[in-house]
């Protein structure tokens, strides 16, 4: 698995995501739906976050992602007041199964099986740090993170056959709010959890990329080498 993200700082305020690069080397965006666009209004840190923008049409966007078991999905999220409709935040599949998270009317975050089951409320006007890890596509389960707090172990993944092998946002028909997303980070873990030391927490809350040497760090491959071990 190759670390992959974006932090969006490359794109322009009001600018579309569609056929945007990830200059983290993950391919590009399509913009399948409504209007999604880089934004100013809103961000965890740099200038820019991913807006899903408050209109009359469903919102969808997505980037290719190869299914495996050896990552963790990773990324930021804001919401603003009481959607509508809800926002899904994660679709993500291997042609049978997907993992489902979304974020419910009330800021209830949930991931989907059968039904829907909550796993914690986000607070309003807030930057929360969500992660998928543990991904089982065998077992069909996976493991969900809020803020560096596991809240949920094995939840199960839908029976669906759409989604395969990309990463998708989707926000419903008159939503009624606007969702920001920022720092996606998609990458290998290792077996003692690397993502839950210091220097992993260090990353991803922003103090490094506030610093510009995030995009240093990623650049020259530590996070690809046996380096990072002992960096970590």
């Amino acid at each position: 698995m190759t670390w992959i993200y974006d932090d969006f700082e490359s794109g322009t305020n009001g600018g579309s995501i569609g056929g945007s690069s990830m200059p983290g080397g993950g391919g590009s965006w399509t913009l399948t739906t409504g209007v999604v666009q880089m934004s100013n209004a809103q961000k965890y840190n740099g200038s820019l976050s991913l807006s899903f923008v408050n209109n009359s049409s469903q919102n969808d966007c997505q980037f290719p992602l190869i299914h495996g078991t050896d990552y963790s999905m990773i990324f930021r999220v804001l919401w603003t007041g009481s959607p509508a409709q809800l926002t899904n935040l994660i679709m993500h599949g291997d042609g049978t199964s997907i993992i489902q998270l979304y974020l419910a009317t009330n800021g209830d975050l949930t991931y989907y099986d059968t039904s829907g089951h909550v796993v914690s409320n986000l607070s309003i006007n807030v930057w929360h740090l969500i992660e998928v890890t543990h991904i089982s596509w065998s077992g069909k389960t996976y493991d969900i993170y809020v803020d560096g707090v596991i809240v949920k172990s094995g939840a199960a993944m839908r029976a669906f056959t759409s989604q395969t092998d990309v990463w998708r946002f989707q926000q419903s028909l008159n939503a009624g709010t606007c969702v920001y997303i920022d720092n996606i980070i998609v990458g290998k873990y290792e077996s003692m959890d690397i993502y839950k030391l210091s220097v992993w927490k260090m990353l991803v809350s922003g103090l490094l990329m506030k610093s510009g040497a995030w995009k240093d760090i990623a650049y020259i491959q530590v996070l690809k080498s046996s380096a990072w071990k002992d960096i970590a």
